[in-house]
């Protein structure tokens, strides 16, 4: 078949079987070398490997040969794979044992070849399964094969083509040679900056969903360009959003003409560093259920030239830091979007900066910076379907006389729902103009700080009391309350109680959240009345958002309502009463 060549401290072996022994000027690494060599080969000069050529472990195996494999081979323990101008194909399994591979980027594996296994490579590269990376041949199956020796895959500065999605199972990490820079840090707006493509990418050669689909955790994406190719591909990073992904990182990438730059539905994970460019939509991260994602954090990120730079659907404790947005018609659409933080973003060219829809409460807009902003600009616009509460603090503006207005909402007047917008000093309260049920609020005091919740319930019976109940302030308006437990099947109503406070006559916001592992904010209702028990009722939010006038000076109770069956050992409580200037 062929001979096999090693060399065993220095000394020449002989064997009078199939295959033949002898000395060969291999490097010397108290490894054993054997180099597989042609010897009898068919008629189309094709030579075959079996499992009787791979016998002894920690031995360097040097390939200087195309070999077809005869069967399935599992490579004994500890051994090297040294390709020296050879390959290994074939429609059988080659199986790693803790195995290493010594290659040049060539092709050293056949298409039609299975790798299974342990593999002890620290990188594998495409060019091993034959990529070609001259931006016209499929490089998308060498891609995906080049996972299968279970380590982090390269890219080259060269143009993959794909004509079909790569996708990224659990823990797989993919890195390319993209070192762009996105977002200068220095920029008032956060988006001025020269930047360029990277030469190298990933290219769509066809129609496809997604150039690179997430389909498992702990997946890394890492300095690599996609190129939708004037939106042959739907999304440059994207996956089911049927389908929650954790513990994804997305860094340092640039993705352009893709009809969404990144369309995900995830949650604890992270998303910096990238640009997507020319995009109908640079980042899109939804829910597709309807439900709350949790923990996401986009972090210096960069979206120019797209219809929509950021749309975010169905988050909650999240934030958004120091991210930019440049000629894109809306900065930032948020729906359902709740105790989250944007700090340090800053906008160009942009029509509408920051869009809410739906229900969105809790937010926190710190540091909001603009310039150059389209004629007739709004800041922070809500749509007919919003209600909800959020702040606005650090507004900077380059150019003022081009804003239509800074906060503008649309609502219903004859809608019970409300919005209430917290500004500081550095708000004209004079640019936030609007329809429908809304109260603007200055420098607001929270009335509460040194109030006592009081738990009681109409049923006592099903009620774990965990010693005494305090109110505890923990900062930023929140407060805290030691734990308390319902036993399992109860329908009891729990009632927290706010111990009386007199106010003077005018308008007042009240409203009050609780938030815990099991999320059943959305459970509680909150009361204002004029005795306890939630007698002679002045108004009731079920959105933790709510208003009421007094005439005159009054006493009053406010009282939190939770209905649940399942155990809440511990509850952080955010109640206020806020006078409305």
């Amino acid at each position: 078949m062929f001979a096999i060549i090693f060399v065993a401290n220095s000394q020449t072996v002989s064997n009078n079987g199939n295959a033949t022994f002898s000395a060969d000027s291999v490097p010397f690494n108290g490894m054993k070398h054997i180099v597989l060599q042609k010897q009898n080969t068919n008629s189309t000069n094709q030579a075959f490997l079996g499992q009787e050529d791979f016998r002894d472990e920690n031995t360097v195996y040097v390939i200087r040969s195309d070999f077809k494999l005869t069967r399935n081979v599992v490579i004994p323990q500890g051994c090297i794979l040294q390709f020296d101008g050879g390959s290994i194909s074939g429609k059988y399994t080659l199986t790693g044992t803790n195995t290493s591979v010594d290659a040049s980027l060539v092709r050293i594996f056949g298409e039609d070849v299975n790798i299974e296994g342990a593999w002890n490579v620290p990188t594998s590269y495409p060019e091993w399964f034959g990529a070609k990376g001259d931006g016209i041949t499929d490089d998308a199956g060498a891609i995906q094969k080049a996972f299968s020796l279970n380590c982090p895959v390269y890219l080259q500065n060269k143009i993959y083509g794909v004509k079909k999605s790569i996708r990224l199972v659990e823990a797989t990490t993919i890195t390319g040679c993209s070192s762009e820079s996105n977002v200068n840090p220095g920029s008032v707006s956060k988006s001025t900056q020269n930047y360029k493509a990277p030469s190298g990418c990933v290219k769509a050669l066809a129609s496809i969903n997604s150039v690179f689909l997430i389909d498992g955790i702990s997946v890394a994406i890492k300095n690599i360009a996609i190129d939708g190719n004037n939106k042959l591909a739907y999304s440059g990073i994207g996956q089911d959003r049927k389908n929650y992904k954790s513990r994804i990182l997305i860094d340092n990438c640039y993705i352009y003409n893709c009809k969404y730059g990144i369309s995900t539905a995830l949650y604890l994970s992270e998303i910096s560093n990238t640009t997507c460019h020319q995009c109908e939509v640079g980042f899109h991260n939804e829910s597709g259920t309807g439900a709350t994602m949790t923990s996401l954090s986009f972090t210096r990120n960069f979206s120019k030239n797209c219809k929509i730079g950021y749309h975010l659907v169905g988050l909650i404790y999240s934030n958004m830091l120091n991210n930019a947005c440049d000629r894109c018609e809306n900065g930032v659409i948020l729906k359902r979007v709740r105790c989250c933080n944007f700090i340090s973003n800053g906008f160009e060219i942009v029509k509408n900066v920051y869009t809410l829809s739906d229900y969105c409460d809790a937010l926190e807009f710190n540091g909001v910076y603009g310039g150059a902003l389209e004629n007739g600009a709004k800041m922070f616009f809500t749509d007919s379907s919003f209600y909800g509460e959020f702040s606005i603090k650090d507004v900077k503006l380059l150019i003022l006389s081009k804003i239509e207005s800074l906060l503008y909402i649309t609502g219903n007047p004859e809608s019970s729902r409300h919005c209430i917008v917290h500004i500081d000093n550095s708000v004209n309260k004079f640019l936030c103009k609007g329809s429908g049920n809304y109260s603007i609020v200055e420098n607001e005091k929270n009335l509460l700080k040194s109030m006592n919740f009081v738990p009681f319930s109409e049923n006592t019976e099903n009620i774990n009391r965990i010693g005494n109940k305090h109110l505890y302030e923990i900062g930023n308006g929140s407060y805290f309350i030691e734990g308390f437990s319902a036993s399992k099947g109860s329908r009891t109503k729990l009632i927290y109680e706010l111990s009386e406070i007199t106010l003077e006559p005018g308008e007042y916001l009240f409203g009050g959240f609780i938030v815990s592992d099991n999320d059943i904010d959305e459970k509680i209702s909150c009361v204002i009345s004029k005795g306890r028990f939630t007698n002679n009722t002045i108004a009731t939010t079920r959105h933790g958002v709510g208003t009421f006038i007094l005439k005159e000076k009054t006493k009053i109770y406010m009282s939190l309502y939770l209905n649940r069956t399942a155990k809440v050992p511990d509850l952080l409580i955010a109640p206020y009463i806020t006078k409305v200037n």
